[in-house]
């Protein structure tokens, strides 16, 4: 992986990286390390990071679809 991320490695798995946002419904278009974007459909919440280690609230995947090698993802509070 190409990324370093700073996070909490006892507590959450990097699963991926957001390439972009998709649309006007506020999805995001989440790369996977796993190269399989259809796993991230079995997550019930996400958790995003920022490159300086800044952790976003836990996010509920509310939809995902598979484009290409990308996960479109829509997440609710």
């Amino acid at each position: 992986m190409s990324d370093d991320f700073i996070f909490p490695e006892d507590t959450y798995i990097l699963i991926g990286v957001v390439a972009n946002v998709h649309g006007l419904k506020g999805q995001i278009k989440i790369f996977p390390y796993s190269r399989q974007p259809e796993n991230i459909r079995s997550y019930k919440k996400l958790v995003l990071v920022t490159q300086k280690g800044k952790l976003i609230d836990s996010l509920k995947v509310t939809g995902c679809r598979v484009q290409k090698n990308m996960a479109i993802v829509s997440l609710d509070s």
